[in-house]
């Protein structure tokens, strides 16, 4: 593969990762939408559906972006070795985004399933308290 090539490669990667990431904010925010508008009045089945569709979908998106991570990384590795500017102390500048956007995507979606478990709870308190 050139280096022509490889640049390329790199910035279709980088694109990639961008992507996915939106896809994983839109999701992520229309979860949250499920949630707040209609999360308290969900039952216990349709909450666990429209849950476990929403973690099925980001974990896809998770193992995605991981893998668009890891090739560039790979890339910037392979012209690391002939070009200087992508590396910095030795390590190369891709690979810090895995410690990075993995676990903010990670703690985005436990936030989200905490603010469906608290709304879920709150419609379950207030038909309790209805049928009192």
């Amino acid at each position: 593969m050139t280096e022509a090539e490889m640049f390329e490669m790199a910035a279709i990667y980088i694109d990639n990762s961008m992507t996915i990431f939106n896809t994983y904010v839109s999701i992520t925010f229309a979860y949250l939408a499920v949630a707040y508008l209609v999360g308290n009045k969900l039952s216990r089945l349709q909450a666990a559906v429209v849950t476990g569709l929403y973690l099925l979908t980001v974990a896809g998106a998770i193992a995605a972006i991981d893998t668009q991570l890891g090739a560039i990384a790979h890339f910037q590795a392979e012209l690391g070795a002939k070009y200087d500017f992508f590396f910095r102390g030795g390590v190369p500048r891709g690979l810090g985004m895995h410690y990075f956007v993995i676990p903010v995507m990670i703690l985005g979606i436990f936030a989200s399933l905490y603010f469906m478990f608290v709304e879920y709870r709150e419609g379950l308190t207030a038909s309790l308290q209805d049928d009192i």
